[in-house]
């Protein structure tokens, strides 16, 4: 064990399995040892990685299921690749031959590897044995329960494996495996150029048995058919003798290479699936100041700055304030909305402490908009103004639920006092705009950049007019009510005033 630790960042599941048996457990890592040498074994691997490449999933792993079974992308098909040779050797396909000798460090603590397992039984375990059809679970799916990401795992990858269409591909991996274990090593005879650390195998395998290689960098691997060589002796014997247990030993290295090809086709599906596209930006401007009112006042400053006159000049002023008079705070804002019966509406209380009010205020008389005179065009970009405001508002201040906006009164008719002219208000509720949080800004407001009327077509026109006429009402006063408490009270503008 302190060889495979020290060449691997995991011990695969056969060498668990034949911990308990020194001879068996040695013999598979010599021939281990020459398949994880051969510089053909990585051209063998990447081959196989494409047959274990499925079809793009609707479920994509996200970045921490990526980093965590990035070490096994590189050392999971070695195995494979073992197990298969030795199952090759079992099954006569390969001749056998004389098995080497080999020098082994003296027993010490096994080091620790990087990669962290999950103690114990998981209860998604039995659900991976299902799928496999063995008893052996991949130490990859081990380290994604020690990680706590086993159940997304599972659940990304799970119904795909046990589909047709996943055990198919498990099968042509096996498949695929099969042929690429006969081929290696072959002519190449020297190590990938990675020295062997102290406690590894260096110069375990020798052509001559019972003697030493003097130096291990220049040591010559077995040939593809000395493989054969390191087949455990009990299962040797059972192959020449026909002895009973054959078809045992036939079975476990066949679950083995399973279980092996399974987990070989799943990482391939969770690295070369693509991460999961970043939520696209709610809009590239973020306010920055701490408290409510002041992020209020941000967005107050920012919104405003974009909407204009025919001119050039800025449509109205906006203004963030907190919903206190006279610092008398507001109570609640007391609602008069309409039913099925419309002069019959009811009366709804919405808490003020969970409420910012935005003012909007042009350069005439009272916050009227001194320029021009009031047109639908301009209108619309009244409105649109206070639903953006509204929207910033929910986005990026927390603890809002509802915003008042109070719109620039229209100036006065012939005959007519301007303090007269009713004044109206928007409220809006943060459940009624949970579908526009939910999406890009600019999936409700299309439109940006500096905004004139005229500027803002049909389509959009009607998508602010669905989402600000329900929610207009007359703005009638600040009321104090027998609990001395303040109230805002909002009528519905089909009642009059």
């Amino acid at each position: 064990m302190l060889a495979i630790c020290a060449r691997m960042p995991f011990v695969p599941a056969i060498f668990r399995a034949l911990a308990s048996d020194p001879e068996a457990l040695e013999a598979v890592w010599l021939q281990a040892r020459t398949i994880y040498d051969d510089p053909c074994a990585a051209e063998a691997t990447a081959r196989l990685v494409a047959v274990a490449t499925p079809p793009p999933l609707p479920d994509r792993p996200s970045p921490e299921v990526r980093q965590a079974v990035a070490p096994f992308r590189s050392e999971l098909l070695f195995p494979l690749l073992i197990v298969a040779s030795l199952g090759l050797s079992l099954n006569g396909q390969l001749e056998l031959r004389p098995r080497p000798t080999a020098r082994l460090a003296e027993p010490g603590p096994l080091p620790e590897t990087p990669v962290a397992e999950h103690p114990g039984e998981h209860p998604l375990y039995e659900a991976i044995r299902s799928i496999y059809g063995t008893q052996h679970v991949p130490v990859m799916f081990r380290a994604l329960a020690a990680r706590g990401l086993l159940e997304e795992t599972r659940a990304g990858i799970g119904p795909y494996l046990a589909s047709p269409a996943g055990r198919a591909q498990v099968a042509r991996v096996r498949a695929a495996t099969q042929e690429e274990a006969p081929r290696f090593p072959g002519e190449h005879r020297h190590p990938r150029g990675r020295p062997d650390r102290p406690e590894s195998l260096a110069g375990a395998v020798t052509s001559e048995p019972g003697k030493a290689a003097p130096n291990a960098a220049e040591e010559a691997l077995p040939a593809a058919a000395d493989l054969t060589a390191t087949v455990p002796a009990a299962a040797r014997v059972e192959r020449r003798a026909g002895g009973p247990h054959r078809t045992k030993f036939l079975a476990a290295y066949a679950a083995l290479a399973l279980a092996f090809a399974g987990a070989a086709a799943g990482l391939v599906v969770l690295l070369d699936q693509p991460s999961p596209k970043p939520e696209p930006l709610w809009t590239s401007w973020v306010p920055t100041a701490i408290t409510q009112v002041d992020r209020a006042a941000e967005i107050a400053d920012r919104v405003s700055g974009h909407y204009r006159l025919a001119s050039g000049r800025q449509l109205v002023g906006a203004r963030a304030v907190p919903m206190v008079v006279q610092d008398i705070p507001v109570e609640a804002i007391a609602v008069e909305e309409p039913t099925a019966t419309p002069d019959q509406p009811n009366i709804s209380f919405v808490r003020a402490s969970g409420s910012l009010e935005f003012i909007l205020c042009g350069l005439g008389d009272s916050c009227t908009i001194a320029e021009g005179q009031s047109s639908a065009e301009r209108g619309v970009l009244v409105n649109r103004e206070a639903l953006e405001l509204a929207l910033y508002t929910f986005k990026y201040v927390q603890g809002i639920d509802s915003v008042v906006v109070l719109r620039p009164p229209r100036k006065a008719q012939a005959n007519e006092k301007q303090a007269d002219v009713p004044l109206y208000a928007f409220l809006f509720r943060r459940d009624d705009l949970r579908a526009q949080l939910d999406r890009p800004l600019r999936a409700t407001l299309p439109e940006a950049g500096r905004l004139v009327p005229g500027v803002i077509g049909k389509a959009e026109t009607e998508a602010i007019d669905r989402l600000t006429a329900p929610r207009q009402f007359l703005f009638d006063s600040y009321q104090q009510g027998p609990d001395s408490r303040l109230y805002l009270i909002l009528k519905h503008p089909s009642l009059g005033k």
